[in-house]
């Protein structure tokens, strides 16, 4: 593609010098009549226009792309700085040639190219554009070519630049069709020789040590890293990859003596595992990125998403939130069956879990003897702790030993226990925040042994949420309603929470439904089907209730005890929030959720294999997209606000970021101007901890 694309270029030569620099002429040239006044910018526009014209492809074009440019534009950047060529020339053209901004023709449609590229010279002659490149300023130095580069491109220069040094290191490197094919399985078993070297222990110290001096937040007991986007790329920097290096560190549980090469040997792992994630992709270097609605481009930006999150960050919970949620949705459980098939109670498996965060510290990897917890719990029984402690830990040797590149985020296990076996009576804990949650995930394996299958299991722990975000609305003072209604145009509606306050109505819709393993892989197609699941299917359910309060100006729910309540609108507006049990992540920002449910509302989805095991899935999910359709359509004509701006009301929050806005909250309004601290201001780090943090921080100011 690269090579074809070059040849055409050199084929071509502007023509438009051969009219001088007469306006007239110019105006004949491109086919304008000249009027009482000419502009140059007028000859500008018609090129454009012609080179729109040529490119753009018509349904009749076969083997058409939709980023043909992009990955022309990204190939010359990696040329550039793969193999020292100058593709300055190129990329002017390229940079003209993104007048057509839809699918192009393939490059086979040597004419129509030619003649676009023949505009694109024209232009860049009349216009002299400073295309991809800045001029620099009188007194300062002159920048190389590579110099210019990196400020004008600088992921694609970041990723080539990874490549290189890679390459350097031994890898294979190739660039092909415009992409970068490259060995990252030998750089990941670099990665792990090093790891095994230093040991996985040194390596979990050294990267708490860091994080919890740049990315701890005390006030909320856990990490949070942010994407590092900005107005002005060049400005970002490739992060380092502490889900990915954290994965690996476990897998590898070895304790080393001190030596003096442990610095030397960090250094290389730290530096080849930047390298390998700077490569892959997926570090978005520009806040304006969720703003490009690309549908084509969809699916790979949200396998970016998920990969962001498993390359450079890890689950985070305040571990007493955890046992919290795990005490009241498990609460249903028979505590005789469960001492009949596993010998101990779940209470007691509460205590252990209490007793393991009062005995640790709050960061960083602990150690838990197994004589402190029977200090601490005089009252249960050795045996029973013992029992325990074995439950909830991996034997040594065991933990994500599938894993290896950065993709395979389904091999990983270490989620699923908190803590790491050393012995029979010795534990790790790797850190209180990152392994809280493998005390619910431990228990959930064990609760579902009782039920016949999981979809039994499952339904318990759903009513078991939902009276769970009710036990903590009533802590918060917070009046709300739920129940059913009864809707003349369709079958009964429910709304799991409405909260109401002077200006707002906002409606809570509760989906359990987890970010799976293999969608937190960047399986594009399962995570469409978990998005559509959780965050499109509760929008979905929440938009009903809203236009029929819009249409009706009040609806009537029946709560469980038959009691009845109508609520009226009264002149308030709307905010849908759809809530899961767990975070997912950077799909939880509000710009995310915009360019989400926008794609998902507005395009079909296909599938290449048709009979593929999730086609029954994707088709329920086109049913639905018709449903959403409708619905915007409908209360964009109730509301001219939202024929603007249609999910702008939108949230997708987890269970713990609830938990969060209402330990600041006390009350209906203060509820509402809690949550509102995210909705008008985003500093772009896809992390609703961070964002929120920004308010608190406000906040303690004002207050002080």
């Amino acid at each position: 593609m690269l090579s074809e694309f070059k040849k055409l270029v050199l084929s071509v030569n502007e023509n438009i010098s051969s009219v001088g620099d007469d306006l007239n002429a110019r105006y004949n040239y491109v086919g304008l009549t000249p009027g009482n006044s000419l502009f140059s910018a007028h000859v500008i526009d018609k090129l454009s226009s012609q080179i729109k014209i040529a490119l753009e492809s018509t349904p009749e074009d076969k083997g058409s792309q939709h980023d043909t440019l992009k990955l022309l534009e990204e190939g010359l950047v990696y040329d550039t700085v793969l193999n020292g060529v100058d593709n300055t020339e190129f990329l002017k053209v390229i940079y003209e040639l993104k007048a057509a901004r839809k699918a192009v023709k393939p490059l086979t449609s040597i004419d129509s190219w030619k003649y676009a590229i023949k505009s694109a010279k024209d232009k860049i002659y009349i216009s002299s554009p400073k295309s991809y490149s800045v001029e620099d300023e009188e007194d300062e130095p002159t920048p190389t070519l590579l110099e210019k580069l990196r400020e004008d491109f600088p992921r694609q220069y970041d990723i080539a630049n990874a490549a290189l040094a890679l390459k350097a290191l031994g890898c294979s490197v190739v660039l092909k069709d415009a992409t970068i094919e490259i060995e990252s399985e030998k750089a990941a078993e670099m990665i792990e020789q090093h790891i095994n070297k230093l040991g996985g222990i040194k390596l979990i110290n050294v990267i708490f040590n860091h994080l919890v001096t740049h990315s701890y937040i005390r006030e909320f007991n856990r990490y949070a890293i942010g994407a590092s986007k900005g107005v002005i790329p060049a400005h970002v920097s490739p992060l380092r990859p502490y889900g990915y290096l954290l994965n690996l560190a476990v897998k590898h549980l070895v304790e080393r003596p001190e030596k003096k090469t442990d610095g030397e040997i960090l250094n290389k792992i730290i530096t080849i595992a930047t390298l390998l994630s700077t490569v892959q992709d997926i570090q978005s270097y520009s806040r304006f990125d969720s703003t490009i609605f690309d549908i084509p481009s969809f699916p790979n930006y949200i396998k970016q998403l998920a990969l962001f999150d498993t390359v450079f960050t890890f689950p985070s919970n305040d571990i007493k939130d955890v046992i919290d949620i795990s005490e009241n949705v498990f609460n249903w459980v028979n505590e005789v069956d469960f001492k009949t098939l596993y010998g101990f109670t779940i209470e007691n498996m509460f205590q252990v879990a209490k007793c393991i965060d009062e005995i640790t510290a709050a960061t960083g990897p602990q150690l838990v003897y197994l004589s402190k917890v029977r200090k601490t719990l005089p009252d249960l029984a050795s045996d029973d702790i013992a029992a325990i402690l074995s439950m909830i830990s991996h034997e040594i040797g065991t933990v994500n030993s599938e894993f290896k590149m950065m993709t395979d985020y389904n091999f990983i296990d270490f989620g699923f226990k908190p803590l790491i076996k050393i012995s029979e009576t010795k534990f790790l804990l790797c850190d209180k925040s990152w392994c809280a949650i493998g005390f619910y995930e431990v228990i959930a394996t064990l609760v579902r042994g009782l039920t016949p299958n999981n979809d039994q299991s499952n339904n318990h722990i759903g009513v078991a949420t939902e009276k769970y975000v009710y036990k903590k609305l009533k802590e918060k003072n917070i009046e709300f309603s739920h129940g059913n209604y009864i809707d003349c145009t369709g079958p009964e509606g429910e709304v799991d929470v409405l909260i109401e306050s002077e200006e707002y109505i906002s409606l809570i819709e509760i989906k359990k439904k987890p970010l799976t393993r293999k969608s937190r892989s960047g399986d594009d197609v399962k995570l469409i089907i978990d998005l559509a699941q959780s965050l499109f299917d509760a929008q979905i359910q929440a938009a009903r209730t809203e236009i029929l309060l819009k249409k009706n100006k009040a609806i009537t729910l029946v709560d469980d005890n038959k009691t009845e309540k109508t609520i009226g609108l009264n002149n308030r507006r709307i905010e849908r929030i759809a809530l899961t049990q767990w975070d997912y992540g950077s799909f939880q920002d509000k710009m995310v959720i915009n360019k989400i449910l926008t794609i998902l509302t507005s395009s079909e989805i296909a599938l290449i294999d048709k009979d593929a095991p999730e086609a029954k899935a994707i088709q329920k999910i086109n049913v639905k997209q018709a449903v959403s359709k409708k619905q915007s359509e409908e209360l964009a004509g109730l509301d001219g606000f939202l024929d603007h701006f249609p999910f702008f009301n939108c949230w997708f929050l987890s269970l713990p970021q609830l938990l969060l806005v209402l330990k600041y909250s006390n009350g209906n309004q203060a509820f509402q101007k809690v949550l509102f601290s995210t909705k008008f201001v985003t500093f772009s780090t896809n992390n609703f901890y961070i964002e929120f943090y920004h308010w608190y921080l406000n906040r303690q100011h004002d207050e002080q």
